[in-house]
């Protein structure tokens, strides 16, 4: 069982990072660009695109950036 939110994301959702890079890169969109519409710090959402859910801030913010940015890649 895992034992933080940020393990239990990863358990769910392994490669979800991948999937909103090459969704984001083949709408031809930086991740300069995604940051600065989504309100979201590259660095997170850099973090989220290599699945490194332990270099983001806790709960509920994580689970906000990924509908978030799913949303703006849909």
């Amino acid at each position: 069982m895992p034992s933080t939110q940020h393990d239990a994301i990863q358990t769910i959702s392994p490669g979800i990072g991948e999937i909103f890079r090459q969704a984001r890169e083949k709408q031809n969109i930086s991740l300069k660009g995604a940051a600065r519409r989504l309100k979201i710090r590259e660095t997170y959402l850099q973090a989220i695109e290599e699945d490194d859910y332990n270099s983001l801030p806790a709960g509920a913010y994580v689970l906000g950036f990924l509908r978030n940015y799913a949303l703006f890649l849909n």
